[in-house]
């Protein structure tokens, strides 16, 4: 099982990356900006071909991939140069990565909700932050957990989750949850506040959804704009705006979302479909994020430098900008991962 796990995670990641960057290879292509390379994973490579300007290559790492223009890097002003281009193009190219993602997204949720009932199962509610100081952060939930049931009463949707807690607020609950293969049972008190348990959940069920295949695009849109509204709360626990404090337990690295993973594996193939959507709408709203080295990040500079007319913002400047947020990403990446590890370990 952990080796599928591992092969599921792998191709998981391996087609979102690759999706994302098939959509600045085709926008650069189609507005006239030379693709040198083109490469899935991370070097050492395994083996390259070249096919007419464009050098196409699969790397050892799968969990990554790039797209190198020519003259990104603002050295090369010739013909076929990304820094040449108009600031819109040069935007264009930068969040297309982003918009394929979106793209997948929506295109597998449709998937999902076209399918019968009978083959998407009965549903199930993942925990996708857990709030400071509540009765899920002291009895020790974490991200990625499975609810199955409170007392007697089986919870397979957000609805019949919200409904229980509300019910049973300023009472002690017996809560089963599913982590890593294994049944949890753990004795709460609920609070009597608005989040009784303290939770925010995946609450996407695959069993309640009734809908033809014709309105199933917009029913998935509808899907994809209430994550992003979710994720929008979730950055603004994380920087304290708004009234919800988000606990530093909900961010996970590579290892943690293998845990996730793990989790949709385990109850079948209808799942894997949805974590993937999951996750490359998760990749999509990080990229967007206008900070440097990220999508979003290059996309702001090219504005800025439009807006300021290049006087202020320097191509050195830029560089510079992205590489130390580069490094502040890895950094962020190393803590979050070295934390994973440790909750696994516990």
């Amino acid at each position: 099982m952990i080796i599928i796990t591992i092969l599921v995670f792998i191709l998981i990641f391996g087609l979102i990356v690759f999706v994302h960057e098939l959509g600045h290879f085709l926008v650069a292509k189609r507005t006239g900006v030379v693709v040198e390379e083109f490469a899935f994973g991370f070097p050492p490579k395994i083996f390259a071909w070249k096919r007419g300007e464009t050098r196409y290559a699969i790397n050892l790492l799968p969990l990554g991939g790039y797209v190198k223009l020519k003259g990104e890097d603002g050295g090369d002003k010739e013909a076929g140069s990304f820094v040449n281009k108009k600031a819109r193009v040069r935007a264009s190219i930068l969040l297309a990565g982003i918009v394929m993602n979106l793209i997948l997204s929506w295109v597998i949720l449709t998937v999902i909700i076209i399918l019968p009932k009978s083959v998407r199962g009965d549903g199930a509610v993942f925990v996708s932050a857990v709030l400071e100081n509540t009765p899920a952060a002291e009895a020790g939930i974490k991200t990625g957990d499975a609810i199955t049931k409170i007392d007697n009463l089986n919870i397979s949707d957000g609805a019949t989750l919200h409904s229980a807690t509300q019910d049973k607020k300023d009472s002690s609950i017996k809560l089963n949850i599913r982590r890593n293969g294994n049944t949890i049972e753990k004795n709460i008190k609920l609070s009597d506040g608005d989040a009784p348990l303290g939770v925010a959940t995946s609450t996407f069920s695959l069993s309640d959804i009734s809908v033809s295949a014709y309105n199933a695009p917009v029913v998935a849109i509808q899907e994809i704009g209430r994550v992003i509204w979710g994720y929008i709360q979730f950055f603004g626990g994380i920087f304290g705006i708004g009234s919800t404090e988000v606990s530093a337990d909900s961010v996970s690295g590579p290892v943690g979302i293998y845990g996730v993973v793990a989790q949709f594996v385990a109850l079948g193939w209808v799942y894997v479909l949805f974590v993937t959507a999951q996750l490359s709408l998760a990749i999509a709203i990080f990229n967007l994020i206008p900070f440097p080295a990220l999508d979003g990040g290059r996309v702001l500079f090219v504005f800025l430098k439009k807006i300021f007319k290049g006087k202020y913002i320097t191509l050195q400047f830029e560089q510079i900008a992205h590489t130390v947020g580069f490094f502040i990403l890895m950094g962020m990446f190393a803590i979050v991962t070295y934390r994973d590890i440790l909750k696994l370990i516990k």
